[in-house]
């Protein structure tokens, strides 16, 4: 525990009201806690001044933003900081997919079951796939669901020309999130975490890699690790072993198409019968984003061939465009 002076500090200063003070004399006692390993009320202070740095006092009332950079300090530059909105329920994916993340779910918001028999929930997820197909919305729609921030990491400002120096952002980068609760993406990770045997690379890839595979091992099970990648053959071998589960995230089958329209039509209130289903199903190397835009296509055609729209010979039209870039 703190020492007894550090608390009656505190409580002095927060009756005098004295911010600056109580804020001063909060920072070292969760120094001293994280320094005794005391990492939950380390991280319990820590996240309390966080939002007092924002001016909010309740963590709900944080969620109410939606897209924000993280503040600025060692680390937090390499990153945004996303409140997220997206639902894994919104989403069209496998039952084994879903399956995954579920379990995964379970295990971190019943967390502290699992810490009364000495185990920890598992925190690190490799998501391959083709692109278009969902990785990032999982990603987000698994944050949503453990009501934690999604801070996905701005390759632009962490990956650097100086010798070195990529190695050393990624170190700080690490040692900033570890000190939330939150889900960390690196989306197109294959772009930092390639292998290392390529006779092609130089040094400073192999320690590139090297640091984040040290730094991937020291995350506490209270940030989430979400790696995506759409060439999963690019990644280091070691790279694997540090991911506790796998998830490939196929593109759509003939249910996927049939259930993402389907969605689509409740959403929009408009019904376009089996005959988009039926061609769409036929076409190879669909990804969900395609098809969105697909939909969304005939949607525009249909709104803007109103009052008298046909949905059937928007379809028509649609088809018949992406026949012809084929």
């Amino acid at each position: 525990m703190a020492r007894s002076d550090l608390i009656i500090k505190l409580i002095q200063s927060g009756l005098r009201g004295d911010r600056i003070a109580t804020r001063r004399i909060a920072e070292t006692v969760a120094s001293e806690e994280r320094a005794k390993k005391h990492d939950v009320v380390a991280l319990a202070i820590e996240e309390a001044l966080q939002r007092s740095r924002f001016g909010i006092d309740k963590v709900e009332d944080s969620y109410s933003r939606n897209l924000v950079l993280a503040p600025k300090q060692n680390g937090a530059e390499y990153v945004y900081e996303k409140i997220p909105k997206r639902r894994l329920d919104e989403l069209v994916i496998l039952d084994s997919v879903r399956t995954k993340l579920d379990n995964l779910k379970d295990e971190y918001l019943r967390s502290d079951l699992l810490a009364s028999y000495a185990l920890a929930p598992r925190n690190r997820v490799l998501l391959t796939g083709a692109p278009g197909n969902g990785k990032t919305s999982i990603a987000e729609g698994l944050a949503e669901a453990l009501m934690i921030p999604l801070y996905t990491v701005k390759y632009e400002t962490l990956v650097a020309s100086y010798l070195g120096e990529t190695a050393s952002r990624i170190s700080a980068l690490f040692d900033f999130v570890k000190t939330r609760r939150c889900v960390l993406f690196l989306d197109e990770f294959d772009a930092i975490a390639k292998e290392r045997g390529d006779i092609h690379d130089v040094g400073e890839v192999k320690r590139v890699v090297s640091t984040l595979l040290l730094k991937i091992d020291d995350l506490p099970s209270h940030v989430v690790i979400i790696g995506a990648s759409n060439h999963p053959e690019l990644l280091d071998r070691a790279v694997w072993r540090r991911f506790q589960l796998h998830v490939e995230i196929p593109g759509p089958d003939t249910w996927g198409i049939g259930e993402f329209i389907r969605r689509f039509e409740r959403k929009s209130a408009i019904v376009f019968g089996t005959r988009l289903q039926e061609i769409l199903a036929k076409r190879a190397y669909l990804s969900y984003a395609e098809l969105e835009e697909v939909c969304l296509s005939v949607m525009r055609k249909y709104v803007l061939s109103l009052p008298n729209g046909d949905i059937q010979k928007a379809i028509r039209n649609v088809i018949k465009e992406l026949s012809n870039k084929e």
